[in-house]
């Protein structure tokens, strides 16, 4: 059974220990369902725990499917720009190839997955 709290307080740590001090949560509305909402509210407490960093608005797409995907990246090129995250943490193959070669991975944003990808 994932820990979905224990995972994220993780994240957080490692990143803040890596100098990030905006992170930002990117996620699906199908992906936070099948988790119980346990990740998202997991980020907000880590938000809350750092109470010295900024805390960014968690990036919640409601239809993230790949017929939708060009207006997908315009929302997140609109929160990206709005929001400047050094450090983005979000699903596998959500938004990792769609982001390469649009953003510098590591120079211009980190990026942490939530889990590890199989298959």
């Amino acid at each position: 059974v994932p820990n979905y709290s224990q995972g994220m307080s993780l994240a957080w740590a490692k990143a803040v220990g890596r100098g990030y001090r905006r992170l930002g949560f990117i996620s699906t509305k199908e992906h936070l369902s099948r988790t119980n909402y346990e990740r998202y509210a997991a980020f907000l407490g880590q938000q809350a725990m750092y109470e010295h960093l900024e805390a960014l608005p968690p990036l919640v797409f409601s239809n993230f499917s790949n017929a939708n995907i060009e207006a997908c990246m315009d929302l997140f090129f609109e929160w990206f720009r709005r929001h400047r995250p050094d450090v983005l943490i979000f699903p596998p193959g959500m938004l990792l190839k769609k982001l390469a070669g649009k953003i510098r991975i590591p120079e211009e944003v980190g990026v942490i997955l939530t889990d590890v990808e199989v298959g």
